[in-house]
């Protein structure tokens, strides 16, 4: 790639790029011939004009409109998914995953630059249940982006009875009996209103569900829609500080179910669900795992314990790698589940970002914020900005190329950095247009960025990691 398609930089205070952002990353264009305004108070290297179109490679940004998370609908009923997706190089295809499979597919065979395209793909639920919607946007230069993930819950289809005699009716009410699990926690479902009652399963955080009946007892239990009951029914605890109902005042006490007997030891219901949304990547690319598991003891993802109900990790991996989901059973016994990501390593790929200021950067995570092993952070010194190490770790190496030793930031390989970061390494860079660095991370692993544009709270770069 020559100098004329790089992206120019400038750290701009009131005049700022036009920053389209994304799940994955930020990129931004700069059109042709504007003259970008510098404070004389910036570095000179800074104060450079566009002489020619330049592109930054982009990534789709796609939200799901509608539905929303955690709407209920019934089976058999047809469910438009309305999308939008935006790229500055135009949108070429939009695919429609529901619970990991691909469902439906829309080719746009006419993209347009800087395009914006709402799309409605239907839907006809089969099964009853919670299940998850994505959307997948391709561009035209073969990037691709996800929407985050939409639980939507599916009720069982009821038929409607119908009175011998008709009697008159009030005025129908808006909204029907439901009920929300609090926030903090799952909430056991059963087969009867009271703890000594069998489990059925578990409704996660601020999961509704529809209300069919009451108890008469001390404690308020809620009767409600849940496909997991031999009856399709279920009870759950009506306690303020597990669940809050709406819209009550008509609902109906019915029968309790007798209780079990201290003989019956019957087997919990339980559920293993492990997927995700694809298994082949490029390096850099992220994959959405998520699993719905009940009637079990404990969960564990990568060897850590997870929650098992209605979940979903998004991992970056940057290598092949088997991921591993580990359930022990009521009975003590252990199922492993595991998935294989497939990683086309190319060494000419980078990927373009734009890290807020003061972010913590995590490259060996996908150059994204976060827990652990932050590495480097950028911020202003007065006027001065400056790419730092996050902390004095001895693992951490940085280390600028000097202006000339390269033409070109993919001609930049792992030996010239490696030699690079053995021949001096500093605590700091001063950021300037087209700087080109070495790294290395507490990770052992070894890249190469590039700074190529933003302002005084976004900063725009390139990097590829070895």
């Amino acid at each position: 790639m020559s100098k004329q398609t790089l992206t120019r930089f400038s750290l701009l205070i009131g005049v700022g790029l036009a920053i389209v952002l994304t799940a994955l990353g930020m990129a931004a264009t700069a059109e042709a011939g504007e003259a970008l305004a510098v404070p004389p108070a910036l570095p000179a290297q800074l104060q450079s004009t566009p002489t020619a179109t330049t592109t930054i490679q982009s990534i789709p940004s796609v939200v799901i409109v509608s539905p929303v998370a955690d709407q209920m609908f019934t089976q058999g009923e047809l469910i438009p998914v309305v999308s939008r997706a935006a790229d500055p190089q135009g949108i070429t295809r939009l695919d429609l995953l529901v619970n990991g499979k691909l469902l439906a597919r829309i080719s746009n065979m006419k993209p347009q630059t800087n395009q914006t395209r709402t799309s409605i793909q239907m839907w006809l639920p089969e099964f009853v249940g919670n299940q998850v919607l994505q959307v997948i946007a391709h561009n035209a230069a073969g990037a691709t982006g996800e929407s985050e993930l939409v639980f939507v819950q599916i009720l069982p289809a009821t038929p409607t009875p119908v009175p011998a005699t008709p009697t008159p009716t009030a005025t129908p009410t808006p909204t029907y009996p439901y009920v929300v699990v609090s926030s903090a926690g799952s909430l056991q479902v059963r087969a009867g209103p009271g703890t000594h009652y069998d489990p059925l399963g578990l409704l996660p955080p601020n999961q509704q569900a529809r209300i069919t009946g009451r108890n008469m007892g001390a404690d308020v239990w809620w009767q409600i829609n849940f496909p997991l009951g031999t009856t399709g029914l279920g009870w759950i605890s009506g306690n303020p500080a597990y669940s809050t109902a709406y819209h009550i005042d008509t609902v109906p006490t019915v029968a309790t179910p007798p209780p079990p007997t201290p003989t019956a030891s019957p087997t919990p219901a339980s559920g293993i669900d492990f997927r995700v949304d694809r298994t082949e990547i490029q390096r850099g690319e992220c994959v959405t795992f998520f699993w719905n598991v009940y009637g079990v003891q404990e969960v564990f993802f990568q060897g850590q314990g997870v929650p098992g109900d209605n979940q979903s990790r998004r991992e970056c991996p940057l290598e092949n790698t088997t991921y591993t989901l580990q359930i022990k059973r009521a009975d003590d016994s252990t199922d492993t589940r595991t998935i294989q990501i497939k990683v086309d390593d190319d060494d000419d790929s980078y990927l373009t970002t734009t890290v807020p200021r003061e972010a913590k950067i995590d490259f060996d995570n996908g150059a994204q914020t976060s827990a652990q092993d932050n590495d480097f952070f950028w911020d202003f010194e007065g006027d001065q900005p400056l790419f730092e190490k996050a902390d004095d770790d001895n693992d951490l190496k940085l280390a600028a190329l000097q202006p000339g030793d390269l033409e070109d930031f993919q001609d930049v390989s792992q030996d010239t950095c490696r030699d690079t970061l053995a021949q001096q390494e500093q605590a700091n860079l001063t950021i300037t247009l087209d700087l080109i660095a070495c790294f290395s991370t507490g990770e052992e692993r070894m890249g190469k960025v590039r700074f190529t544009g933003g302002n005084r709270e976004e900063l725009i770069m390139q990097w590829h990691l070895w």
